[in-house]
């Protein structure tokens, strides 16, 4: 068995933390979410060979992390020819490359490399060996799951219906960013493009796929975080810190201020501030702030400051809500979208 990681997205809605740095590789409780999907994979003894597919603009910060580590299976990046968000694959023509480019002819798993999931692989990967599968996961409440894929199952556990993000959503059952494809249907994903249908989307793909083949479903329990957007990012942090003490993990230095459910990086200092649900960055200072629900980047400086909402770039160097210098971005709380270019006067 091969395994697929689908790492090729630029992660717009993280702009600008996620301008230089892939959003796989954003950390979580201190370490990338790479790594949590590889402890998940290590675990699969069927599987031999691990497949990272991302692009060329990133494709060098994934040398950097997998230089680093080691791993008891094969692990090779596949380089999709895209430096921009307009030119991205999406995510069915990413494992479409990726199969043709690696000739691959076997049993496929295929990972969303933004998802954090504590799910057994091994039991997932021995169920219903003939057939397509997903992992399903319920919700419990049918009105949250209008951003997700809405799945349908009979007594058999196979899918009888699928929907993407639909408005009114009839089961609490979403399909995971996680699948199993027998040998058998691995060309299912270039009959699939062929018809001209989208590419970007696994979802619109199961929609096709369960009227023309036996899909099934594997529901199961545990933990499991889409970091789709900058709240489930935050909320994942603050979730897998919840044994540290204040629900904090802090490898930084801080002094006269008050530290609630957030990451502090390393070699960060925070003086005389309250910083509550925030992922903060290496080499921060921040001082005399109030800080909620943000994410600040590397280098950072922010000083007397009262900030909600918000994402701060690399080196941005802020004070009393003006930019005082960057080299790169900073977006704003105000609108949540307009990002300012930086000011050098």
């Amino acid at each position: 068995m091969k395994a697929i990681v689908l790492a090729g997205g630029y992660a717009k809605r993280f702009w600008p933390v996620t301008i230089y740095r892939p959003k796989p590789l954003l950390p979580v409780g201190g370490k990338p979410i790479m790594d949590f999907i590889m402890e998940r994979l290590e675990e699969v003894p069927e599987i031999d060979t691990v497949y990272i597919s991302t692009n060329s603009a990133f494709e060098d910060r994934f040398k950097e992390w997998l230089d680093e580590r080691k791993f008891s299976k094969r692990v090779e990046l596949i380089i999709e020819p895209t430096h921009k968000e307009s030119e991205k694959f999406g995510t069915i023509k990413g494992v479409e490359y990726a199969i043709k480019k690696k000739r691959i002819n076997s049993d496929l798993l295929v990972v969303a490399g933004d998802n954090i999931f504590s799910f057994d692989l091994k039991k997932f990967v021995h169920s219903f060996p003939d057939d397509p599968r997903l992992i399903v996961y319920d919700m419990k409440d049918p009105s949250r799951c209008s951003r997700y894929g809405v799945v349908a199952l009979d007594d058999s556990m196979r899918v009888v219906d699928f929907k993407e993000k639909p408005n009114k959503p009839k089961s609490s059952l979403i399909s995971t960013a996680c699948y199993v494809f027998p040998k058998k249907t691995v060309h299912l994903f270039k009959d699939y493009l062929a018809t001209g249908s989208s590419g970007d989307n696994m979802g619109f793909f199961l929609e096709w796929l369960y009227k023309r083949t036996t899909v099934r479903g594997f529901v199961t329990e545990g933990y499991w975080y889409d970091i789709g957007n900058k709240h489930y990012y935050i909320q994942a942090n603050v979730d897998l810190m919840e044994n540290a003490p204040d629900g904090s993990l802090i490898f930084g230095k801080t002094s006269h201020s008050r530290i609630t459910r957030s990451y502090i990086g390393k070699n960060t200092l925070i003086k005389n501030s309250a910083i509550k649900e925030c992922v903060i960055f290496d080499n921060v200072h921040i001082e005399n702030c109030s800080l909620r629900g943000c994410i600040i980047d590397n280098n950072a400086i922010i000083v007397n400051v009262d900030l909600n909402d918000s994402l701060i770039a690399a080196y941005t160097k802020l004070e009393k809500r003006k930019i005082i210098a960057s080299r790169r971005f900073f977006l704003p709380p105000v609108t949540g979208q307009e990002i300012l270019k930086p000011n050098y006067d």
